[in-house]
């Protein structure tokens, strides 16, 4: 390798490095193996932190929205690791989205369960199945956390792609 070569590949590790940490930030306190402090929380009430939490951090061009519906019921499940895995995977879509698209985010009721949906505009031909198996943006990891934490707690992860949309869904049972 030449120098500019070199410069090249140095200034890749450290993007690299840099997207690992970021990703292992939110992904860290869903592993932690302190006792889970689950309590009552409301799906607008948490919407609403990842709302302000996401004005502080900015989302690079792209339009985002929140909206609850109303009268949704209450879910008994800890707080920090569902606001974290909701920010962790709303992250992935808005590098998808980023400067060039949109993503609303949504809790809404589905029969005794709630659902947050995340839902882009996608990238063109995207398959939702491979969405999970898609290396970039650490899918894998993050998809393999999210059912293992929604397991737990008798939810799911979802993910399809209709009308030129993508939309992940994380789905737990009301208390």
């Amino acid at each position: 390798m030449g120098p500019r070569d070199l410069a090249q590949a140095s200034l890749e590790i450290d993007h690299l490095s840099a997207r690992c940490a970021a990703m292992l930030a939110h992904i860290r306190p869903l592993l932690s193996g302190a006792p889970a402090i689950v309590d009552e929380v409301a799906p607008d009430e948490l919407l609403h932190s990842l709302e302000s939490m996401m004005r502080e951090h900015g989302v690079r061009g792209a339009e985002l929205e929140f909206n609850a519906e109303a009268h949704l019921p209450v879910l008994r499940v800890d707080r920090e690791v569902l606001h974290h895995l909701l920010q962790s995977l709303l992250f992935a879509t808005l590098e998808v989205a980023s400067g060039q698209g949109a993503v609303s985010v949504r809790a809404v009721r589905r029969g005794k369960r709630v659902a947050f949906e995340i839902e882009d505009d996608g990238e063109v031909d995207e398959d939702p199945a491979a969405w999970r198996d898609q290396i970039r943006r650490g899918r894998p990891l993050l998809c393999a956390v999210a059912d293992d934490v929604l397991g737990k707690r008798g939810g799911r992860l979802e993910i399809t792609r209709q009308d030129g949309c993508t939309r992940v869904a994380l789905e737990l049972p009301e208390a």
